[in-house]
């Protein structure tokens, strides 16, 4: 009975082992891992070799996906919708431009941010100046598919003056270096709250 209890609890703490290898990190974003929602949206982030993320939104309505380019998953550098033939829509692509290089800005800590004017430069020439506030605070632990991630909030206004503006929350995972959106309001409009329910790597 002592080698069989011996053997039981062996067996435990391999299936412990195993479980937690599959948890994700940082390496597995050179082949991208895959955020699900519970609205059935899915969101796949990959690191590229400049060093930004790749964040490619998909939505279970239909609609034509979104891509994202930033710095560890919060500084925002570019976007853009992709067409049916997976290019980029004509007209959708947007730059924003920082007056400090973003790649020096650190991952986000809890009590750090960075608040300034940046530059939305737009395919057709034109330009719009915003505030863009960034604050980071301490999150709650989250669990994903058996995993638990310590979390950060990361908090993002970005503000056009007359026009308005838009606030997203982020939560960036520590043990994965990226984050995944919780929640946008553009002014004036209803909160799109968004509860992840998976994550898992990325399928070649």
């Amino acid at each position: 009975m002592i080698r069989h209890g011996a053997t039981a609890a062996l067996c435990a703490a391999l299936a412990v082992g195993a479980a937690q290898a599959e948890c994700l990190g940082p390496a597995d974003l050179t082949r991208g891992v895959v955020v699900e929602y519970q609205t059935g949206d899915y969101t796949t982030i990959r690191r590229i070799g400049d060093g930004t993320h790749l964040i490619e939104e998909r939505y279970a309505s239909g609609d034509a996906p979104w891509v994202l380019r930033a710095w560890h998953g919060v500084y925002f550098v570019e976007e853009w919708q992709l067409n049916a033939a997976g290019g980029r829509e004509p007209g959708t692509t947007l730059v924003v431009e920082f007056p400090i290089d973003p790649a020096r800005f650190p991952p986000p800590l809890p009590g750090l941010g960075w608040t300034g004017r940046t530059v939305n430069q737009f395919d057709d020439g034109t330009s719009r100046e915003e505030t863009t506030i960034l604050r980071f605070s301490q999150g709650a632990p989250l669990e994903l598919s058996g995993c638990t991630y310590s979390t950060i909030l990361a908090e993002l206004r970005y503000d056009w003056g007359e026009e308005g503006g838009l606030d997203l929350r982020y939560l960036y995972l520590e043990e994965l270096g990226t984050a995944i959106l919780e929640w946008s309001e553009l002014d004036g409009e209803d909160t799109a709250a968004l509860v992840p329910v998976a994550l898992r790597r990325a399928s070649k």
